[in-house]
């Protein structure tokens, strides 16, 4: 079989498969469609939730914040939510968690939070507290080196 032979095998193949269906009958997936909460409208309801991912450094997020969170716009999430964002230094789960204490904090926010907007996402944040036990160590850090 030749390669046209092929082509013409499997174009029959998808029209038996998937019908033809004219786009105006077609109804969007309500997962599609715009959302409006309050004065707020998002343009799915595809929603990324907030992942701790301790990638920040002295709670500004950094260059990997934008290319995660900023995948995610592109990928066309309609409403991107940033990771858990400690209030107080002291708030963190982790010295690796971001933060919206001081000015430098809320600038380095800034271009991520732009760049979300750019590709018609919302861009949300978790403000985060983690209490009595805040300001652990990360996760992946070990007390000790694994046995030989």
């Amino acid at each position: 079989m030749n390669h046209s032979d092929a082509l013409a095998r499997f174009i029959h193949f998808a029209e038996l498969q998937i019908p033809l269906i004219e786009e105006e009958n077609m109804a969007s997936p309500e997962l599609f469609q715009p959302i409006t909460l309050r004065d707020l409208t998002i343009k799915n309801r595809i929603v990324m939730s907030p992942m701790c991912m301790y990638s920040s450094v002295e709670g500004k997020p950094t260059t990997w914040h934008q290319s995660h969170l900023g995948a995610r716009a592109i990928g066309g999430v309609g409403l991107v939510i940033a990771e858990a964002t400690a209030v107080t230094p002291t708030g963190r789960i982790t010295p690796d968690d971001s933060g919206l204490w001081n000015e430098e904090q809320m600038q380095a926010w800034k271009p991520i939070t732009e760049f979300i907007k750019s590709q018609g996402a919302v861009a949300g944040i978790q403000i985060a507290h983690a209490g009595r036990k805040a300001s652990r160590k990360s996760p992946f850090i070990a007390d000790e080196a694994l046995p030989d």
